[in-house]
């Protein structure tokens, strides 16, 4: 499967791949454009994709995650991804708005869906091509 990078809305000089992705729920499924971040160590969505499928997040594991907005807690959850026509089940992390500041004003902003080494590279050849803008997801043979 190859998709095309996505040009960044703020300055479209920056480009990103980004994967369509479904994330299934217990109570919904929500499609998603995750960043494929080989910087990643784990899938990573917002906290208000857990709750708008239903995950209870009560029930999931507490732990704390270190990354640029600093030390945030995260939930770690099953869920169900889907990219094409592959779908597996794994573990993901949600996490809180995380404070960052803007012009010197203090904001909190959702993290961005990530897509991660342990999670989905471990289900993919992943190709990232740099001079055409394109990334290449190659099903596993798990």
């Amino acid at each position: 499967m190859k998709f095309n990078y996505f040009p960044d809305p703020v300055d479209p000089f920056f480009t990103y791949p980004l994967v369509p992705v479904k994330l299934k729920g217990p109570i919904g499924t929500i499609e998603l454009r995750c960043l494929v971040d080989s910087g990643a160590g784990f899938d990573s969505f917002p906290l208000s994709v857990a709750k708008e499928v239903g995950i209870p997040i009560e029930s999931c594991t507490s732990d704390f995650v270190t990354g640029i907005g600093g030390r945030v807690p995260c939930y770690i959850c099953e869920v169900e991804i889907v990219i094409g026509p592959r779908s597996y089940k794994t573990e993901a992390q949600f996490l809180p708005p995380i404070e960052m500041t803007s012009q010197g004003v203090p904001v909190f902003r959702e993290i961005p869906p990530l897509l991660g080494r342990k999670n989905t590279f471990a289900n993919f050849k992943i190709i990232f091509d740099e001079a055409n803008q394109e990334l290449e997801l190659i099903p596993s043979r798990k």
